[in-house]
């Protein structure tokens, strides 16, 4: 009996030295329920600052990562939640010092019910809509009541307004008017610079918020542009487009979507620009040392990027 318990540690031991072994050759993973969402140590952070564009389908959710400082810009709809709380704690992320819930419609702010619940919030950034657009969803409802009970500081959107975050500054641009007849264009625009690179997130500002923020004279010029609307043609413009000189475009949309998303026309504006698309591409992430930005992405289209 002993020499076959003997013989049957010596397998189980083999075993699991192979698992490793396997394990190591593949790279370290982290999946969740249904592997939408994917944490690989290609994605790991390596340099000073990451910018993670998250897949959440048909949905937004971005994260700042800078120098152990995070910024979580929206979460997609309410059932993706648990995923990107999973997906921040990958990453080992404790707390959000900064959450910014670009406008109140579920495929933005659904999400972040689950990461208040998991994460302690520093602060939260917010539209000041007037009250004859504030929607009585009890997705929206029920996310500022957990913001009361949680005591979160909150602060409205204040044009001009900027944000130390680890070594760099995120500045807030829009909504620069407040005549907006659309919960879109009052969607909190923000723009983050680190050293020589820059990174631009506008929810789903439209035309004449996108116009305003041209008019406004603010500094929009970003190598990463994360396009408005999940690239729909009612944003986008040539004008929009043409003021940025993004280098790199991100698209976060869900694959199939009933809504069009990204529009053919606003792809075709880009021209031969470097895009990468959550529905293609899965998560994407580009950190960056303050001058090379490095792109990327859960299911490949790896590139890098130099910059003077």
């Amino acid at each position: 009996m002993k020499r076959k318990n003997k013989k049957n540690k010596s397998f189980m031991s083999a075993v699991i030295i192979l698992l490793i072994a396997v394990s190591l050759s593949f790279g370290w993973h982290y999946f969740n329920d249904n592997e939408n969402i994917i944490c690989d140590s290609s994605l790991l952070i390596t340099q000073d600052v990451s910018a993670h564009f998250i897949d959440v389908g048909q949905g937004d959710c971005e994260l700042i990562f800078d120098n152990n400082r995070t910024v979580l810009i929206d979460g997609g709809e309410f059932e993706k939640g648990n995923e990107v709380v999973k997906y921040l704690k990958s990453l080992g992320i404790e707390k959000i010092d900064i959450l910014i819930a670009t406008h109140p419609h579920t495929d933005h702010i659904g999400g972040l019910t689950a990461v208040v619940k998991n994460f302690e919030v520093g602060r939260l950034i917010i539209p000041d809509i007037p009250s004859r657009l504030i929607p009585t969803t009890n997705t929206y409802t029920n996310f500022l009541k957990l913001i009361c009970e949680k005591n979160v500081n909150v602060d409205k959107a204040e044009v001009g307004k900027s944000y130390k975050v680890g070594l760099g500054n995120l500045t807030i641009l829009g909504p620069a008017n407040k005549g907006y007849l659309s919960l879109n264009s009052w969607s909190v625009a923000l723009r983050y610079v680190y050293k020589n690179t820059s990174f631009l997130m506008c929810g789903d500002m439209e035309k004449d918020a996108e116009q305003d923020l041209i008019n406004s004279g603010q500094d929009i010029k970003s190598d990463v542009f994360k396009l408005n609307h999940h690239g729909s043609k009612t944003s986008n413009t040539k004008e929009f487009l043409k003021a940025v000189a993004a280098k790199i475009y991100i698209i976060e949309v869900g694959s199939g979507n009933s809504y069009g998303h990204p529009s053919i026309e606003v792809i075709k504006r880009l021209g031969n620009s470097k895009i990468y698309r959550t529905d293609l591409n899965g998560t994407i992430v580009i950190s960056t040392d303050g001058d090379e930005l490095s792109v990327k992405s859960k299911k490949g289209s790896d590139s890098s990027v130099y910059f003077n």
